[in-house]
C-alpha cells in the first residue's frame, strides 16, 4: 500500500470512533426531556431536568480518570491497538443503557444504574476524542495537520448530527406517548451498530508514523503520566483551557440552544431539527473549511482573534435564537457558530502541538478531559439556570467570562506545527 493510501485509510479509521462516541453523548442530550421524568420524576420539572443534566456533567467526571488510564496505555503501546480497545469499551454501556429499567419499575436502582453506564461510557471515552486528535497529527503530512486533526470534527458531529436524526425522526414517528414509553431505547441500539461498525474500521488502523519513529529511536516513555507531570503542567493548563473554551462553546451550541428550543420556547419539531442539522453541520463542515488557511497562518494570533469574535457574537445570537422563527433561528446559529469553528480548526492541532510525541497522548488525554469536566459539561446546565435568572445576558456572560481566561492561556500556545518542544 502506497503511503498516500496508507495515510488516508489511517485518518478515517482513527475518525470513525469519535462518530460513535459524540453520537452517544448528543443522543443523552437530546433525551434529557424524555428521561428526566422516567429516572427523575418530580414535581419540579426544572429540578427533574437538572437531575438528567447532572447525569451528563457525570460522564465527564470520569474521563480525565479514563483519559490518564488510556492515554498511558497509548503512550506506552502505541495508538493503534489503544483506539481499538477504546471503541470496544464505548459499545458496552452504550448497549447496557438500551436495556435499563424506569424509576416506575425498580425505583432509585434505576437512577443509580444510568449513573453507572454514564460513567462507564465517560470512562471509555475518556482517550478517544483526543486520542483520536492526536493520531490524526501523527498521521498527517507535513503543513497539513490541522486539515487532519479537523476530521475528529466531522466525525464528532456526523456522530451528534446522526443523534438528532434519530432522536427527532424517532419523536416524531412514535410521539411523546410512545417515545417515553420505550422508543427512548432504540437510539441506543442504534448506537451499538455503529460501534460494532467502529470497531471492525479500526481493524485496519495503522501505527502512526511519529510514534513509530519514537518507537524505532527508543524514546517511547516509561512512565508517560509522571512525565507530563514533571515537564508540561503550563502545556497541560494551556490546553485545559484552550480545549475547555472549544467545548463551553460545542456544547451551548449543539446541546443548550436545541433543548432550550423544545422545553422553553416550544418551538415546532421542524424548527428544533432544522436548528439541529444548521449546527452540526456548521460545527462539522466549517472547521475543514478553515483548516486550509490555519495550516497557512500563524496559530496564536488567529486563536487570539476568533476566540474574540466568538465573545462579540454570543448575546447577539442568543437573541436571535429567542426570537424563535425559522429564520431568526438559523441566522443566529450561523452567528455563532462561524467564529466558534473557526477557533476550533486552529486550537485542536495547536494544543496537540504542545506535546512531545513520547507523551503527546497522555498530556493530550488528561489535559483535554480537565477542560471538558471543567468547562465544557456543566454548560447545558449552568447556561439553563443562568438563562432563568438573567435572561440571555446569563449564558453570554458565562461564554464571555470563559472566553477572556482562554485569552490569557493562548500566548503559550505554538504558532505552528513546528512549534511543538522537541522529542
Amino acid at each position: 500500500m502506497d503511503i498516500d493510501r496508507k495515510r488516508w485509510v489511517s485518518l478515517a479509521a482513527n475518525s470513525v470512533g469519535t462518530l460513535v462516541e459524540w453520537f452517544d453523548f448528543m443522543v443523552f442530550a437530546y433525551l434529557t426531556p424524555v428521561l428526566a421524568p422516567l429516572f427523575f420524576p418530580s414535581h419540579d420539572k426544572l429540578a427533574s431536568l437538572l437531575a438528567t443534566y447532572g447525569l451528563f456533567w457525570l460522564g465527564f467526571a470520569i474521563r480525565p480518570l479514563g483519559g490518564a488510564c488510556i492515554g498511558c496505555i497509548g503512550d506506552l503501546f502505541g495508538r493503534r491497538w489503544t483506539l481499538l480497545g477504546s471503541v470496544i469499551l464505548m459499545s458496552l454501556p452504550m448497549l447496557a443503557t438500551a436495556f435499563l429499567p424506569t424509576y416506575a419499575q425498580i425505583g432509585f436502582w434505576a437512577p443509580a444504574l444510568l449513573a453507572v453506564t454514564r460513567l462507564a461510557m465517560g470512562f471509555s471515552v475518556g482517550g478517544e476524542f483526543s486520542g483520536t486528535v492526536v493520531a490524526l497529527f501523527e498521521t498527517a503530512a507535513k503543513g497539513k495537520s490541522a486539515l487532519a486533526v479537523n476530521l475528529a470534527n466531522v466525525s464528532s458531529c456526523l456522530g451528534a448530527l446522526l443523534a438528532a436524526a434519530a432522536v427527532t425522526g424517532l419523536s416524531a414517528v412514535l410521539g411523546a406517548e410512545k417515545m417515553a414509553a420505550g422508543g427512548w431505547r432504540i437510539p441506543y441500539l442504534l448506537g451499538a451498530l455503529l460501534a460494532l461498525g467502529a470497531i471492525l474500521l479500526r481493524f485496519f488502523l495503522h501505527e502512526t508514523p511519529q510514534y513509530e519513529e519514537t518507537r524505532k529511536k527508543g524514546m517511547v516513555a516509561k512512565t508517560p503520566l509522571r512525565d507530563v507531570w514533571r515537564a508540561d503542567k503550563m502545556a497541560m493548563a494551556a490546553c485545559a483551557i484552550g480545549c475547555g473554551f472549544y467545548g463551553h462553546t460545542y456544547y451551548l451550541l449543539g446541546t443548550y440552544l436545541p433543548n432550550r428550543m423544545e422545553t422553553d420556547l416550544h418551538l415546532p419539531g421542524a424548527v428544533i431539527f432544522l436548528a439541529a442539522v444548521v449546527a452540526n453541520t456548521s460545527l462539522a463542515l466549517f472547521p475543514q473549511l478553515f483548516a486550509p488557511w490555519v495550516d497557512r497562518v500563524r496559530w496564536r494570533p488567529f486563536l487570539w482573534g476568533t476566540g474574540i469574535l466568538t465573545m462579540l457574537a454570543v448575546w447577539p445570537a442568543l437573541e436571535m435564537v429567542e426570537k424563535g422563527g425559522a429564520v431568526w433561528v438559523v441566522a443566529g446559529l450561523l452567528l455563532f457558530a462561524v467564529p466558534q469553528t473557526a477557533f476550533t480548526s486552529a486550537v485542536l492541532p495547536a494544543a496537540s502541538a504542545l506535546f512531545p510525541t513520547p507523551r503527546r497522548f497522555t498530556g493530550m488525554s488528561v489535559a483535554y478531559n480537565i477542560g471538558m469536566l471543567a468547562f465544557a459539561g456543566p454548560v447545558p446546565g449552568v447556561a439553563a439556570w443562568l438563562h432563568a435568572k438573567y435572561g440571555t445576558y446569563g449564558p453570554a456572560g458565562m461564554v464571555v467570562g470563559m472566553g477572556l481566561l482562554t485569552l490569557f492561556f493562548l500566548g503559550k500556545y505554538p504558532d505552528t506545527e513546528e512549534g511543538f518542544f522537541p522529542a
